[in-house]
């Protein structure tokens, strides 16, 4: 677990430090991808990636074509699974990391929240379906700011070429015009009402040949709620802080308008999630804005005693999570995150495995080994 806590306390000195240079981007960009994009059989999705990137590239799942070139494109140059998976999320990470400089005003800040909220778990697995539909949301969000629908949406429906749930994000321009905080709170109670009537609404819609592939989503696990505990309880406390604080905060700024409604929305989402655990896909596309959103109250918040309080609050809660997150893998039947492994290091030592089965057999029994050093150690 060191690994993660050495990362997490890296990015987040940085982002104490307030530096903000195309040195501390390419540090941080060098180091993140190495870490993350470089993972060995961590996450499990990358079973069933490989298998078909592997033996049967041209599967297409509904209309993901534009997944399936991609894999076709690598495959033609030689590329292996391995570095298929390195270059294409490096490539994502480097966007992603471009646009939170640009548009965040604390992006190290920013980043720290991130990494614990959606890049070290998505890029573990690696979700790299969504991912990709997730960096094309970032391109698109120009043209939501500006409100030029037609790009918006043709660029949406791009997105979804690579993960068919981008298609949601359509009726984005529409739901942005009404959202309020008010709002939120009055539909996420009138959904949690409704909610034993969700499942039925995911067959309908998985009935739609296009998205009759997730109908494992139909699994009663995905179909629960998450457990309104008191740590979850507090963690949506701790979600609505920000934008109850910066409510009442005017300017003409059309980027923070924007950014303020997505936020709205990834909050919206996020109880939703105690109805229906299903929802936690959804808002991997808006939880980027809302740490964009919340690194405002560094603007907002004259107090620099505040601010550093604030900051530290934050920092401190986050490492909770992501130890909380962690901690959640150790003794289950997961490779998700112990041992960690790293691609460069596993192919100097020549424990590369190009068969997933073989991968698999070779993660497991390191695992046991880990887990075991660590009853050890108690």
């Amino acid at each position: 677990m060191y690994i993660y806590f050495i990362v997490y306390c890296f990015l987040a000195f940085l982002a104490f430090t307030r530096k903000k240079s195309n040195i501390i981007f390419i540090t941080v960009f060098v180091f993140l991808s190495l870490f993350l994009n470089l993972s060995y059989t961590n996450g499990i999705d990358w079973v069933n990636y490989q298998n078909i990137y592997e033996n049967n590239p041209f599967e297409t799942r509904g209309m993901e074509f534009g997944f399936t070139s991609l894999q076709l494109f690598f495959k033609s140059l030689g590329f292996n699974f391995e570095m298929f998976k390195f270059i294409v999320l490096t490539f994502d990470l480097f966007i992603i990391l471009k646009f939170i400089f640009r548009v965040s005003l604390f992006p190290l800040f920013s980043i720290t929240i991130l990494f614990q909220t959606f890049l070290l778990g998505n890029f573990f697995e690696p979700a790299i379906r969504q991912i990709q539909a997730i960096v094309i949301f970032l391109f698109a969000f120009k043209f939501l700011v500006e409100k030029k629908n037609l790009k918006y949406f043709a660029t949406i429906l791009f997105g979804a070429l690579f993960h068919q749930t981008a298609l949601i994000l359509l009726i984005l321009p529409f739901i942005l015009k009404y959202i309020t905080l008010l709002s939120v709170c009055v539909v996420s109670t009138i959904l949690y009402l409704l909610s034993g009537y969700f499942s039925n609404v995911v067959e309908l819609i998985t009935s739609v040949s296009i998205f009759s592939s997730y109908y494992y989503y139909l699994d009663k696990d995905y179909l629960l709620g998450i457990d309104l505990n008191l740590f979850n309880f507090a963690k949506a406390l701790i979600y609505f802080f920000p934008l109850f604080i910066l409510r009442k905060y005017k300017t003409d700024d059309q980027i923070f308008i924007t950014l303020r409604k997505l936020s709205y929305l990834f909050f919206l989402i996020y109880l939703m999630q105690f109805s229906i655990m299903l929802f936690y896909r959804v808002n991997f596309y808006f939880i980027t804005f809302y740490v964009l959103y919340i690194s405002y109250l560094f603007y907002v918040i004259n107090s620099r005693q505040i601010c550093q309080l604030l900051f530290i609050f934050y920092v401190c809660i986050h490492a909770v999570s992501l130890y909380r997150g962690i901690s959640l893998f150790k003794y289950k039947d997961s490779m998700k995150y112990y041992p960690y492994t790293n691609y460069f290091i596993e192919y100097i030592k020549g424990t590369t495995y190009y068969n997933s089965q073989e991968k698999i057999e070779h993660r497991m029994e390191s695992r046991e080994i880990d887990l075991n050093n660590y009853l050890k150690g108690k």
